[in-house]
């Protein structure tokens, strides 16, 4: 077990024992809610017809934070009129301007057809040349303040009276946004792609209500006790913060054993999906599930008010396909993944594991669905969490991982009997894991994967393309190296893989599949290819399975390879040690220059020899095993130079690399503040364990308010994106089980938020009034935006990232770029001032990597020398 793992099943842990020390410590500085009564809801929706809409808007692949109303106020400020006119690349004349538009009877605006050419735009920049922004903008009236909830489906984020809230760009229909409407005239932006969208302002009646639509709930084995977890979606449709708890099954039911989850302090306006226990108190039989369904009631209680809803759970038969779920250790939401039994279970035999990754859109169920049982393996389909989720990156990396640990535990499983496939987006991630992780799986087959998103949907319209310079394009592009799968083949030495590819694949060309078989042959790796002449992306053959994910030569391949746990050679290539830093018994601990390409290359030459070449290493560990080396004298040779040992017994060998350059037995004297695998950044790390978003209340009421939108935003975008579970609370219930246990994400800087004073002192980013100081470089303007990961003075352990900003609007651009994204390329830190909406990262003043120190180091960032 890595000391990742170890230190997130420590995390994992604390998680539950938390939730009520967050409630405390919230509750303690808020007045209760019941002292004074809430706003009221309208009686009935409130429609808007009259729109007016404007586009399209060239957009760069990844780059949506790009402004292109800028010249007229931009989303923040614009006041919109018909005929006002905007610089479009993309239409006739190269302007674009306000029309009107209606919505129908429900609700839906269509953005008027243009003279756009889009099938000409593809024929020379391929799908990119389809990517498009459009924008609706409307004013209504409220007869005085009140409460509302707004479903916004089809738009990637809107704005109402200034403030940003989180779209729904998938149609995801349980998405209802709480807010609340000034009294007189208000204001909404909403940013939205092709098509149509839907804006409708709905009555928020109760208090607190469920969205049913996202729960997330385990079947029911027959036969079998359940033991499990239920996600539970709770809005709170306030405008104050209030107590929530809730309740699974009741006092008089003979099967589930009732359980609770109180949550105490709810944010004013949010969403939080809670986590509860759901049991019974003896195994399922027939009888209690008629026709395949139990019925199970639910409770929500807060302040004078209780409302209850019945949940349907599925009953199914020990043989048949089923969902189960989990805690994450990642955040402590309810996760969940699908299972294929063994045909002809034998309760006595060690079984092999296929671990599957769904494309985008699919659930883990239909995942499942598409193979048939194995008598050799069970089949565990992961969740990205969501159906599209992060691309199999960061988050659904890490819940894959997490699925394949809990599978591990819940399963008889031969370690060595374990394998890794996936389709589309299912089959990038089984590029992008498997070669991050190689030493997990004993083989790996994607199906229509593709590389990188930079070379399955070009970034050739990003106006950093355009320009930004090249030394600060690579930081950008260091950040997201490790998710470039070519980048990493030499992963592979030990990882042999099947690529199966549709030839005339248009989702995915085949040009992707060609390109990773040709590096891994050039490598001289072991890889299968099976190309199958016009076959498109999604493919059957007859057959028990669906034949491009249940492929019978894929499957054969996978049964007859097994994992070699301890290989006489390692190859291991990173630039994020964060990620992973190191594969079977060779591991990279501290780089020379850090989120630069490292590698090592380590080989059991003979009995007594170890040679190990390396680049861009600073310390290293050897984990010598058994078969590798015998005990006694072993010489170690590293780049060249031999290093005699004894070894009295077999276990981990850490040498570094001195001032001189070469290397020694030992480890790096440790300081403080130090960059490891465990506290590497870059800024959504902090995002990675367990994290609470912190608003300022120090400000004025502006300013608390701003911050207090701020992380209601990131809690939205993590609900909505990544099915997550986190808290908000202010900065003055921060406690010190709090800083122990929790990376903080502060919203202001220290003349806002008074944890940011509190630790200010610590921080290598200075922020007074309109100016920002980094290292030997300052920058003073009313308008810009700092944000950056440290470790946390109070907690070394623990992150917090600042999100500050010199005025109010640079305060809000802080999120100008989401975090919470696969491929969000944020360093360690970024200053950016207005020029980020209109040239993107080029924009940008400041932006790097503190070093291994958590220092500032020239030679690790990019500085511009003005604030421009």
């Amino acid at each position: 077990m890595s000391k990742r793992e170890n230190g997130s099943l420590q995390c994992l842990a604390i998680i539950v024992s938390l939730v009520m020390a967050l409630c405390l410590a919230s509750s303690a500085n808020v007045v209760a809610a019941s002292e004074n009564a809430h706003l009221p809801t309208i009686e009935e929706e409130l429609a808007i017809k009259t729109w007016l809409v404007v586009g399209p808007f060239s957009i760069g692949q990844r780059e949506d934070f790009v402004d292109p109303l800028y010249e007229h106020g931009g989303q923040l400020h614009i006041a919109p009129e018909a005929g006002m006119q905007h610089s479009s690349t993309m239409t006739p004349g190269g302007v674009a301007e306000w029309k009107a538009a209606v919505a129908d009877a429900n609700g839906s605006v269509a953005i008027p057809d243009t003279d756009v050419d889009f099938d000409r735009r593809e024929s020379c920049y391929g799908f990119p040349g389809y990517l498009s922004l459009n924008y609706g903008y409307a004013e209504f009236e409220s007869c005085g303040d009140q409460r509302v909830l707004i479903r916004a489906d089809r738009t990637a984020a809107f704005w109402l009276n200034g403030i940003q809230y989180e779209g729904n760009p998938y149609g995801y229909g349980f998405v209802l946004i709480p807010a609340v409407l000034k009294d007189g005239v208000n204001k909404v932006l909403a940013k939205t792609t092709r098509g149509a969208f839907t804006f409708r302002v709905l009555p928020a009646p109760e208090p607190a209500a469920f969205a049913m639509g996202d729960l997330i709930a385990p079947d029911a084995i027959l036969g079998a006790r359940l033991d499990a977890w239920i996600g539970v979606p709770v809005i709170n449709c306030t405008e104050k913060e209030i107590d929530v708890e809730v309740v699974l099954g009741s006092a008089d039911n003979a099967l589930f054993a009732p359980t609770s989850t109180r949550l105490g302090r709810v944010a004013p306006l949010s969403t939080i999906k809670v986590p509860v226990p759901v049991k019974t108190l003896r195994a399922i039989t027939d009888q209690d599930a008629p026709e395949g369904k139990m019925k199970l009631a639910i409770t929500l209680r807060t302040e004078g008010f209780e409302a209850q809803e019945s949940i349907t759970l599925s009953a199914k038969s020990p043989t048949e396909v089923y969902t189960t779920t989990f805690v994450s250790r990642n955040d402590g939401s309810v996760q969940k993944f699908s299972v294929v039994p063994p045909a002809n279970f034998d309760p006595a035999a060690k079984y092999g594991l296929i671990l599957t990754l769904h494309g985008a859109s699919v659930e883990c169920q239909g995942q499942a669905a598409c193979y048939s049982p194995k008598d050799w393996a069970y089949v565990v389909a992961a969740t990205n969490r969501r159906e599209f989720g992060f691309d199999w990156q960061d988050w659904g990396r890490l819940n894959a991982l997490e699925t394949l640990d809990e599978a591990m535990k819940a399963f008889s499983i031969d370690p060595n009997r374990v394998w890794l496939t996936g389709h589309s987006m299912g089959g990038h991630g089984t590029w992008n894991i498997g070669l991050q992780y190689p030493d997990k799986f004993a083989a790996i087959a994607p199906s229509a994967g593709w590389n990188s998103f930079e070379t399955y949907v070009p970034f050739s319209l990003r106006q950093d393309c355009a320009f930004a310079p090249p030394e600060l394009l690579a930081i950008q592009q260091s950040v997201e190296r490790g998710n470039n799968s070519l980048a990493i083949m030499e992963n592979a030495a030990n990882l042999p893989a099947y690529v199966l590819q549709g030839s005339a694949d248009d989702d995915v060309p085949v040009d992707h599949a060609r390109r990773a078989v040709q590096t891994l042959r050039w490598l001289g790796s072991e890889v299968q290819y099976c190309e199958k002449p016009g076959l498109p992306h999604w493919w059957d053959e007859e057959g028990p399975g669906t034949a491009c994910v249940d492929y019978p030569e894929l499957m054969d391949f996978l049964k007859t390879h097994t994992r070699n746990p301890v290989p006489t050679r390692v190859v291991y290539k990173t630039t994020d040690l964060g990620i992973n830093n190191g594969a079977y018994w060779a591991w990279i601990d501290k780089q020379t220059k850090v989120f630069h390409e490292s590698i090592i290359d380590a080989r059991s030459v003979a009995p007594n020899r170890i040679a190990v070449s390396t680049d861009n290493v600073a310390q290293f560990t050897l984990d010598l095993k058994e078969g590798l080396v015998g005990l006694g004298i072993v010489d170690l040779v590293v780049d060249g130079e031999t290093i005699p040992m004894t070894l009295g017994q077999y276990g981990p060998v850490t040498l570094h690399r001195t001032d001189g350059g070469k290397f020694t037995l030992g480890r790096v004297a440790a300081t403080r503040f130090e960059k490891t695998p465990e506290m590497f950044g870059p800024i959504r790390a902090a995002y990675f364990s367990p994290f609470v978003l912190v608003y300022g209340t120090r400000g004025s009421e502006d300013e608390t308010n701003v911050t207090l939108s701020l992380a209601r935003l990131q809690a939205q975008r993590w609900w909505r994106q990544g099915n997550g579970y986190t808290r908000i609370i202010p900065d003055t219930a921060v406690t010190d089980d709090i800083i122990a246990n929790y990376n903080l994400i502060l919203f202001g800087g220290p003349n806002i938020n008074s944890f940011t004073t509190r630790i200010s002192e610590g921080l290598p980013v200075k922020i007074d009034g309109q100016r920002i100081e980094l290292g030997n470089h300052a920058y003073a303007h009313d308008n810009l935006s700092v944000r950056f990961v440290y470790p946390n003075p109070l907690n070394p352990k623990r992150y917090v990232v600042v999100n500050a900003g010199t005025s109010i609007d640079g305060l809000k651009m802080t999120e100008l770029v989401n975090i919470i994204r696969s491929s969000a390329p944020l360093p360690d830190y970024v200053i950016y001032g207005e020029k980020a909406w209109v040239k993107g990262w080029s924009g940008f003043l400041a932006a790097g990597f503190f070093d291994n120190r958590w220092q500032v180091d020239e030679s690790q960032g990019y500085f511009r020398e003005t604030a421009r």
